[in-house]
């Protein structure tokens, strides 16, 4: 069950995004607009992802993971669905998810090298 919450954290964020998604698409139905929601959801949940999924310092990555889940809420909320404030939550999303990438792995072999 340790590692488990880290998907808990990306199966609550992926809910988030779709509510999200399906309240900004309720009143567009055109396929097109469909697909290129479809295509946004996966890529505004890759941040997340990564660093649930990574499977190096598990809990390190997930604590990581629920700061940018937690920027990505309260950003998304704020945006109301400006298109291009949403491209612009992602972007800082990924740049957050390489900060804390970078940081942690510094860290660990900054500890590494303290033995």
């Amino acid at each position: 069950m340790s590692a488990n919450w880290r998907l808990l954290v990306l199966v609550g964020y992926a809910l988030f995004l779709a509510w999200q998604f399906a309240d900004v698409m309720y009143s567009r139905t055109d396929f097109g607009d469909l697909l290129f929601s479809v295509v946004f959801l996966s890529f505004a949940l890759a941040p997340v992802a990564i660093l649930c999924l990574v499977s190096m310092y598990k809990p390190a990555m997930g604590i990581a993971a629920l700061f940018v889940a937690a920027f990505g809420v309260w950003a998304y909320d704020a945006n109301d669905g400006d298109p291009i404030g949403l491209l612009i939550v992602v972007f800082y999303q990924f740049c957050l998810m390489g900060i804390a990438f970078v940081a942690i792995a510094i860290g660990a072999r900054i500890m590494e090298l303290k033995r």
